[in-house]
C-alpha cells in the first residue's frame, strides 16, 4: 500500500506541479465512512469501506488532497468560510465536483469507475432541470447530504458530484490553457460565473 500510495502522489504532482503534501490521517470514525479535508491534512475513516477496496481508499485520498490545494488556492479562511456562507450549493457542488474530476480525469485515470459521475449522467437532463428548481431553494439535501440510517432514502448517493464533474470538465475541456484552466477550478472565486462560462448543457 506504501509503494501505491507513493505512485499516486507522484502522479499527482505530474498533474499539479506545485501542489502540497499535508500528513494524510487515516482514523477509526464510528463506522461512519467519513473523510474530510483540514489545514493538518486528510482525515480518512478506514473501518468501513475503505479496509475492503483499496481503490475506493486511494479515490478518496487524492479526492481529500485536492480540497486541500483548493484551500491553500483561494486561502483557508476563504475556503472554509464558504462552507458556512448562506446560498452556499452551487459553490459545494463545484467543489465536490472539482475534487471528483481531478481525482478520477487527471490523476487516477479512471473516470469509467467514478459511480456519482455515472449516476447523474443516467438521467441527465432530467436531473439538471430538478438542480435548477432545487438551486433557487438552496435544497442541497438531495445532492450532496447522504443519510446513512436510509441509504439515502433509495437515491443515487452525492450526484451532485456528478454535476459538478460534468461542470468542471465543460469548463476545462475548452479552456485553451489547461493549466489555468486548473487553476481557475482550484480557485473558483465565482461559482455562477464559473457555471456561466463553463458552457455546460445537459446531453
Amino acid at each position: 500500500l506504501k509503494k501505491d500510495h507513493i505512485q499516486e502522489m507522484e502522479q499527482y504532482q505530474s498533474v499539479l506541479p506545485n501542489a502540497m503534501f499535508p500528513p494524510t490521517y487515516l482514523i477509526v470514525a464510528d463506522f461512519k465512512g467519513i473523510a474530510q479535508a483540514s489545514k493538518y491534512g486528510q482525515l480518512v475513516s478506514i473501518e468501513k469501506i475503505y479496509t475492503e477496496n483499496s481503490d475506493k481508499l486511494k479515490n478518496t485520498i487524492v479526492h481529500e488532497l485536492t480540497h486541500f490545494q483548493q484551500a491553500m488556492t483561494m486561502g483557508i479562511q476563504k475556503y472554509q468560510g464558504m462552507y458556512s456562507e448562506p446560498k452556499n450549493m452551487l459553490d459545494i457542488i463545484l467543489r465536490e465536483g472539482g475534487a471528483d474530476f481531478v481525482t478520477h480525469r487527471l490523476v487516477r485515470k479512471t473516470e469509467d469507475q467514478a459511480s456519482k459521475l455515472k449516476n447523474y449522467e443516467k438521467n441527465e437532463t432530467e436531473l439538471w432541470t430538478k438542480f435548477n428548481n432545487d438551486l433557487k431553494n438552496q435544497s442541497i439535501d438531495y445532492w450532496v447530504n447522504v443519510t446513512y440510517d436510509d441509504d439515502n432514502g433509495g437515491n443515487p448517493v452525492q450526484v451532485g458530484y456528478g454535476l459538478g464533474y460534468k461542470i468542471v470538465a465543460s469548463y476545462y475541456d475548452q479552456a485553451v490553457d489547461k493549466k489555468q484552466g486548473l487553476i481557475d477550478i482550484l480557485m473558483m472565486n465565482d461559482a455562477q460565473d464559473f457555471l456561466l462560462k463553463s458552457n455546460y448543457k445537459p446531453l
